[in-house]
């Protein structure tokens, strides 16, 4: 048996500190950059994505699909 998920992976940047992924699962197949752009700077704009640091997220560094395939044998 087959199994097929999909994962939007996003990458925020921070003027001081490390990046931050924040991955969703189970995204919507339609998506596209310019949605997903948006999507992010709202996130940045809202100043609730902080790094272990402390420093909050300052903009969109990046973002990709990921498709997992899994074969289950038994």
């Amino acid at each position: 048996m087959e199994t097929i998920t999909n994962s939007l992976e996003m990458t925020f940047q921070a003027s001081e500190g490390d990046n931050v992924k924040v991955t969703l699962y189970d995204q919507k197949a339609d998506l596209t950059s310019e949605t997903v752009l948006e999507s992010m700077n709202n996130m940045v704009a809202l100043e609730v994505l902080v790094n272990a640091d402390g420093h909050l997220m300052d903009g969109a560094y990046g973002a990709k699909t990921i498709q997992k395939i899994e074969n289950i044998l038994f």
